[in-house]
């Protein structure tokens, strides 16, 4: 995530009260984000990855996936974990344009300055970060269906952003008209195409210079797909758009996967699948790590579906 003010990431998390709840519902899923939004789901960006037996570690406490469900036509990824969540968050219905939006990420720092048009991304740590936008309007991509973009173009204060790297699956929290904060998105990629493929700024219109960067206005530099790169002209600044996956419009989907019966899904991956640490090194797990499992799963008497 890279902001436009300051040092141009906010690593702290946010001083106020109801933006601080929605950091705080953002776990670790390997070097990405995942959002609770039901007792035992959570959902972030497919193209992510992961597996059955991966942690999302949520507030120092880890909570297994046990099965993962897809929406064909989406980035969305829908994930089952062994035990409850304290809370979750509530998804969006809808009414989201020009609306603010608070997005969380793990991604690059603000790199090299270009001159009067913004910031190539910097080095990547995958360190939680946050930042502010609003909706500015919505595009239908043939891979990936319902999209929320906003735009890099200061008009959301020193806190406004871009994604880069790294912030993919990252909670996207919009502010209702009554003033609560729901999940309106997932972060998903940046200058997106209806059709699905990654744009890339060039400064000659060649394929030799290549780069991805936080613009606020890309006049002077060519964008498009390295085989379709185009001059950006105009009279107004043209900044770079995120897009995140539009959950509203998925409401219905998300819903009848959420109610299924708990009897099914498996209560617990099966051990061997398990992983310890696919937020810090995906190790598979060892004699030692298994032990810890086993503990963890078998000290007390499960129910068929505990």
């Amino acid at each position: 995530m890279i902001v436009l003010g300051g040092a141009g990431r906010n690593l702290a998390p946010p001083p106020d009260p109801a933006r601080r709840a929605c950091w705080e519902l953002q776990g670790q899923w390997g070097k990405y984000i995942g959002t609770p939004i039901a007792a035992r789901w959570f959902v972030t960006a497919a193209h992510v990855g992961g597996q059955v037996g991966d942690a999302l570690v949520l507030a120092n406490q880890h909570y297994l996936a046990v099965a993962r469900e897809a929406l064909p036509g989406t980035d969305i990824a829908l994930w089952r974990v062994d035990r409850a969540f304290p809370r979750w968050a509530t998804v969006c219905d809808g009414d989201e344009l020009e609306r603010e939006l608070f997005l969380v990420g793990r991604g690059t720092a603000r790199g090299a300055e270009l001159a009067g048009k913004g910031w190539q991304w910097g080095a990547i740590d995958h360190r939680q970060n946050w930042g502010r936008n609003q909706v500015s309007g919505f595009l239908t991509s043939k891979p990936y269906g319902a999209l929320l973009l906003a735009t890099f173009d200061h008009d959301a204060g020193p806190d406004e952003s871009t994604l880069s790297t790294g912030d993919s699956g990252g909670g996207v929290f919009l502010k209702g008209r009554d003033g609560l904060w729901r999940l309106a998105g997932i972060n998903h990629d940046i200058n997106p195409g209806d059709d699905g493929i990654d744009r890339f700024y060039s400064t000659s219109g060649r394929k030799d210079d290549l780069f991805r960067a936080a613009l606020y206005d890309s006049r002077g530099l060519f964008l498009g797909t390295p085989e379709a790169l185009k001059p950006v002209t105009g009279d107004t600044p043209r900044p770079a758009v995120l897009a995140a996956q539009r959950l509203s419009v998925y409401r219905n989907q998300l819903a009848k996967i959420l109610a299924r019966p708990d009897n099914a899904y498996p209560s617990h991956p099966p051990l061997l699948q398990t992983r310890l640490g696919r937020y810090g090194g995906g190790a598979l797990v060892g004699a030692a790590g298994a032990a810890v499992l086993a503990r963890r799963f078998f000290a007390k008497k499960l129910s068929p579906r505990d």
